[in-house]
């Protein structure tokens, strides 16, 4: 898939599709320098703006059209923080409470079929913050989580 096949051109046939779901983490991207899990507010926020806009084709907004166009509800199998390395480096949004934030107000005002935040067994945002290995602490994105989802 990419910019010049589209995803409205991927699908199967409307006859076997009941939702149409994505999953989406707060990285890589070309807003986060590789390695380093010190992430800037304004960095976090282009990573945003480019999985939101409108123009991008495989952003939110553009499955959003998609989803309403086919009269399909969208999900979100997964979402949620890159807390991992690839190769011993490192690629995600680091403490990404803005991320959390904005995809639990995308949410709210898109009202998804349903979604499921990625957890790792201890290593989660909504998990106490105090597994031992934990690579990069996230209290600001765990603090965000249970404020918008009610926990």
């Amino acid at each position: 898939m990419g910019p010049r096949l589209g995803v409205e051109n991927c699908e199967p046939s409307q006859s076997v599709i009941d939702a149409i779901g994505i999953d989406l983490y707060d990285g890589p991207s070309r807003s986060y320098p590789a390695g380093n899990a010190a992430r800037t507010l304004a960095q976090q926020q282009a990573f945003w703006s480019s999985v939101h806009d409108r123009t991008a084709w495989d952003g939110l907004i553009g499955w959003h059209n998609l989803a309403v166009s086919q009269h399909k509800p969208l999900c979100y199998p997964e979402w949620g923080l890159r807390l991992w390395n690839d190769a011993g480096v490192y690629k995600g949004g680091g403490d990404d409470a803005n991320f959390v934030a904005q995809m639990a107000a995308w949410m709210k005002a898109t009202q998804p079929l349903m979604h499921a935040f990625w957890e790792d067994p201890g290593m989660g945002v909504s998990d106490p913050d105090d597994y031992p290995r934990r690579l990069i602490a996230v209290p600001q994105a765990r603090q965000a989580f249970l404020e918008a989802f009610g926990y």
